[in-house]
């Protein structure tokens, strides 16, 4: 579901409130009259739109009336758009920002500068959108201004989100949302959080809070915000349905569609029935699926959204198939590949190579089968590729943009100290005749501390070391095992993988920049690591994590990532090879006083000796946790020590290993 929200789309031309006010004349109350209704109807009725914009042109020949004219170059330029006619309304909004700021008019300027970048966005012209968005922060800086920031960083947003920038993408609208809610905009608040919902539901659906959702969506009817409330109807159905509330989600498609159809909102009729085509399809009420199917087209095809005739005709190939319209499946399946591939969106049309293939195959035309199936497994390979290299892309940036960090942390902190150094030296000489003990003892005591930070210092900066070098062995440890899955398994499968694997390194990466986290965070690393390594060994062990009663996984905080290597050590060198029917990890956190925690991890693998001379391994990730418990303890002065052992039965054989860990804990309220 990927629909986006314009400001200036959404609230309209009319809705603007001028900031200015001058004396009235017949002349501006004509004027007015006449913006009035090029406001009201300059997006139904194409010729008279030009009639009023002629009869505009030419008062405004003899009449100077800044805000008057102002309003007429923005209605012009709207009522360009509304006839799809995007280059005549782009140059339009950027005379408008020429004008307002020949006339030192900012809050026009930056308004004219914001929509000028949303009609850029949606020629897909991004570094020219990008550009006047920029410029209308730009212009909010200088003059303090802010009423139009909420829908450009919501612009903002969207050209990161095309452009796979999605953590960007998500910064501009929680930027919006804050904003707005400041200014109490309820409109742009709510289009920020709907642009910030798409990217939930197409990449992160786990993160979607259903309660935020319908709060939104009964704030939108308390307000009447009906675009906002047919649109939210389209995601509050989606999760009724995947919840299998069929009759919920049936009832919020159909209000969403005869709201989006009393407002002329044609691109949210067709979101909508998409939704109930797939719903009915689910039901198995295929001929009434296929209605809504071809209503949707019909309204696409009428207002040229391209995206959606793509969705729509892979949903009608897939249906064909099922009631057996062969012909039917592989014509949709054509017309959907003829769009996709003039647009790009492969990773949307790539699907219906296969519906080709099998429509082909039905018929008895086994060479176009083939010949479909070949390029349908050619595509998904590609897909696949370019969603594995953004999300390693994404995780390089943010290797990236740590290291930067630190760099600038470390040069401030250089440029801090050399700074006092200079000004104690200076106190020294002014004050050396008179305060020559006094100096010493300040120097010697100066030298003292001096030392002792530097120390500490090097200390974390050494921990800080350790745990990068973890990340990227951790990294290449679980990219091995998603070669080896992707081979092993179908593109599907590996897509799954790869999800929940975009989510560990998501959840390393943040821990890795500080030196505690929760408890509770530490046990959902874990779940999500041995969960995806069960994909990984086809469920080949169990596991278990136990915690005291004692212990909140809220309040009490540990150092990360300690327990995990030891995890990886026993599946990958001694786990499946022991004495025990059943490969078996449990990891057991406890309390020990109030300032300690032990966590012991046991598993039921083949022990120490046969794992180490048989796999003639030393594990570097067990090397650099010694290394990491000897630098936390110097650099924190809290205790922190590991020991490593065989379970033996009373027959004195080996029934696995048992690591206990005893590690800092401290009692901190989570943000």
């Amino acid at each position: 579901m990927k629909s986006y929200f314009f400001a200036f789309l959404i609230l309209g031309a009319a809705s603007f409130v001028p900031l200015i006010s001058f004396a009235q004349s017949a002349s501006t109350v004509r004027v007015d009259s006449l913006n009035a209704l090029l406001s009201s109807e300059g997006c139904s009725d194409k010729q008279k739109a030009a009639s009023l914009i002629a009869s505009l042109q030419d008062e405004f020949e003899t009449l100077e009336y800044q805000e008057g004219f102002l309003t007429f170059l923005r209605n012009r330029a709207y009522s360009y758009y509304c006839f799809q006619q995007m280059d005549s309304a782009a140059y339009w909004f950027v005379q408008g920002a020429k004008h307002a700021r020949s006339q030192e008019l900012w809050d026009w300027q930056g308004e004219m500068l914001k929509n000028a970048g949303n009609i850029f966005l949606l020629k897909a012209d991004y570094d020219s959108s990008m550009f006047f968005f920029e410029r209308a922060l730009q212009v909010s800086n200088e003059t303090g201004d802010s009423t139009f920031l909420p829908a450009t960083y919501i612009g903002k947003g969207i050209v990161f989100q095309h452009l796979g920038e999605l953590e960007q993408a998500m910064d501009a609208y929680l930027q919006a949302e804050r904003i707005s809610r400041n200014q109490k905009n309820l409109n742009a608040q709510v289009n920020a959080y709907l642009n910030r919902l798409t990217i939930l539901s197409d990449h992160y659906p786990d993160r979607i809070d259903l309660a935020e959702l319908y709060a939104t969506l009964e704030l939108c009817r308390k307000h009447e915000l009906r675009a906002n409330q047919t649109t939210l109807l389209q995601f509050t159905a989606g999760a009724a349905a995947d919840s299998g509330k069929w009759d919920v989600a049936m009832a919020q498609y159909e209000e969403g569609l005869q709201i989006a159809n009393e407002i002329g909102r044609i691109d949210l009729e067709v979101y909508h029935l998409e939704g109930l085509a797939e719903l009915a399809r689910k039901r198995g009420e295929h001929q009434a699926a296929l209605k809504y199917i071809e209503k949707g087209l019909l309204n696409a095809e009428k207002a040229e959204l391209v995206p959606n005739q793509i969705q729509l005709y892979l949903q009608q190939a897939n249906i064909s198939l099922e009631i057996g319209d062969y012909s039917q499946a592989v014509n949709s399946a054509q017309k959907c590949i003829a769009l996709g591939e003039s647009t790009g969106q492969k990773e949307v049309y790539y699907k219906a190579y296969k519906y080709l293939s099998n429509g082909q195959k039905s018929m008895g035309n086994l060479s176009l089968s083939l010949d479909a199936l070949e390029k349908y497994i050619a595509l998904s390979e590609e897909v696949l590729n370019e969603q594995k290299s953004n999300q390693l892309s994404e995780l390089q940036t943010q290797f990236e943009s740590e290291i930067k960090d630190n760099e600038i942390a470390s040069l401030t902190q250089e440029a801090s100290i050399a700074s006092l150094k200079l000004d104690q030296q200076r106190f020294m000489i002014f004050g050396l005749i008179v305060l020559v003990i006094a100096g010493v003892g300040i120097g010697t005591m100066f030298v003292r501390q001096q030392r002792l930070q530097k120390k500490q210092q090097m200390a974390q900066i050494e921990q800080r070391l350790l745990r990068s070098q973890m990340n990227p062995h951790f990294i290449f440890n679980s990219m091995t095992a998603i070669q080896h899955y992707m081979l092993q398994n179908g593109a599907e499968k590996a897509g799954h993988y790869m999800g929940t694997f975009s989510k560990l390194m998501r959840q390393i990466l943040e821990h890795s920049r500080v030196e505690f986290i929760s408890l509770g965070e530490e046990v959902d690393t874990l779940r999500n690591y041995l969960e995806l390594q069960l994909m990984r060994f086809g469920n080949r062990f169990a596991y278990a994590i136990n915690i005291d009663e004692t212990l909140d996984e809220n309040y009490h905080h540990l150092p990360p990532m300690f327990a995990q290597p030891f995890i990886e050590n026993s599946l990958e060198h001694g786990l499946f090879k022991g004495l025990s029917e059943k490969n078996h990890i449990e990891i057991s956190m406890t309390a020990q006083g109030k300032d300690e925690i032990a966590v012991v991890i046991e598993d039921t693998g083949v022990g120490l000796a046969e794992e180490t001379t048989s796999q003639g391994h030393r594990s570097l990730a067990t090397q650099i946790t010694q290394e990491r418990l000897a630098a936390f303890k110097a650099s924190s002065q809290l205790a922190s020590r590991m020991k490593i052992e065989n379970k033996v039965n009373e027959a004195g054989e080996v029934l696995g290993v048992r690591v206990a860990l005893v590690l800092p804990v401290k009692v901190l309220i989570s943000s």
